[in-house]
């Protein structure tokens, strides 16, 4: 269901603009979806809810300097990271690609992920 949610307020986002991105997390929003991202890969083990989430939060982030201050700031951006990186799968074919830099950086992050979610990379590459 949150999935489904997120998808909806995906699209909202997208058309809306800065405006709308900005009710949107006014709304509390993103801490409902930072919990959902939280939980561990068994919960979706094929990504599907996952890439609809990490989308929301995207096109949230998308030309929204201070929306994306609030994901890296609650470690939502450390989140999104650990979403792609579990299912590797997940794609947005350029959608998102201005934010490609900008998740990677969670990488080099100093803060704590969220309920101590830790990203582990398995080789010397970021995906």
């Amino acid at each position: 269901m949150c999935g489904e949610g997120a998808h909806t307020l995906w699209a909202a986002a997208t058309v809306g603009g800065t405006e709308a991105q900005d009710r949107i997390v006014k709304a509390g929003t993103v801490d409902f979806i930072r919990d959902t991202l939280a939980r561990p890969k068994k919960d979706d083990p094929e990504g599907k809810q996952t890439r609809k989430l990490i989308g929301c939060l995207l096109s949230l982030a998308t030309r929204n300097p201070r929306v994306q201050n609030v994901l890296v700031d609650t470690g939502v951006r450390a989140l999104i990271r650990k979403g792609l990186i579990e299912h590797s799968s997940i794609s947005f074919h350029g959608e998102f690609s201005a934010l490609r830099n900008w998740t990677k950086e969670a990488w080099t992050s100093e803060k704590p992920t969220f309920r101590n979610v830790t990203l582990v990379c398995r080789s010397n590459v970021i995906p």
